[in-house]
């Protein structure tokens, strides 16, 4: 898919924020639309919501959730 066919999709400004896990030499690619905040906040906001995505899924799997 080009750029032209992904503006008509989605026509607001993107912003793509690369950040570099040292600890665990991974490296994320987030793309976000909340073009005021810092790119480590972008990052954080991710990292807490993966979090909260990994506690669900605890939950699921040890309390038969469904």
């Amino acid at each position: 898919m080009n750029s032209e066919q992904t503006r008509f999709k989605y026509p607001e400004k993107i912003r793509r924020i690369t950040y570099r896990d040292e600890e665990q030499q991974r490296k994320f690619i987030f793309f976000t639309n909340a073009l005021d905040i810092s790119p480590m906040m972008v990052a954080e906001l991710y990292h807490n919501r993966w979090q909260i995505e990994l506690f669900f899924k605890w939950l699921k799997q040890h309390l038969k959730i469904k």
